[in-house]
């Protein structure tokens, strides 16, 4: 888990951009890792969390930042209550990122919710965010790290494709390029960056209470 401080209040928000539809291919044909971690699905190129248990570590309890997170019936339930600060929880893939790959996963928040990806699981890389609002509004991070501080790489941006409850939400890199889909919609597209991290999972900005259906990663 990490704690950032709050700078998502002062980036200005954009205006609308337009919906392109996008189809997706699945080719994800790296050499297999050693995944000792995986324990909710047999293929070697996936993996797999459908919240129907724990075992992989999600739930965690943090009075002193008003934060938790919960599994149960299907459901990881991710609340924020401070003010000043967001949180992350992400576990280890072992996926392999250095080739084309794909993240899936369906999220609902009352508030600011996203997709980490890239983490290293420690303090040395926090990945990169796809954030979305229930306002409809979407934003891109890099998270930094210990020492570093977060680098806007796409400002907040309405997209009419996001809806104030359950949202399909992919992230695919493919060719070079990062593309980020919601309910089936392309709203962003960019130049792929490095990733040193195979940790993912969920970001909830102050005061939100979020929910994550599922998450699969593909290579």
């Amino acid at each position: 888990m990490k704690k950032t401080t709050l700078l998502y209040a002062a980036i200005a928000l954009i205006g609308l951009s337009t919906l392109t539809s996008c189809v997706r291919n699945d080719y994800y044909t790296v050499d297999p890792p050693v995944d000792n971690n995986n324990n909710n699905n047999t293929d070697p190129y996936k993996f797999n969390e459908e919240f129907s248990n724990d075992q992989r570590g999600w739930a965690f309890g943090s009075s002193a930042d008003s934060t938790y997170a919960f599994v149960s019936g299907g459901l990881m339930e991710f609340i924020n209550y401070s003010v000043l600060a967001s949180n992350t929880q992400v576990v280890n893939t072992n996926g392999n990122f250095s080739g084309n790959w794909l993240i899936e996963t369906r999220i609902k928040s009352d508030n600011d919710m996203g997709v980490i990806f890239g983490n290293s699981g420690d303090q040395y890389e926090y990945g990169y965010s796809f954030i979305l609002n229930n306002g409809g509004y979407y934003v891109v991070y890099k998270e930094g790290n210990a020492n570093t501080d977060i680098t806007v790489l796409k400002n907040w941006t309405a997209n009419n494709a996001i809806n104030s409850t359950w949202n399909d939400v992919t992230i695919e890199q493919k060719n070079g390029y990062w593309i980020f889909m919601v309910n089936g919609y392309e709203v962003y597209q960019m130049e792929a960056r490095p990733i040193n991290g195979k940790y993912c999972g969920f970001i909830v900005l102050p005061q939100t209470q979020g929910y994550a259906d599922y998450l699969t990663v593909s290579w």
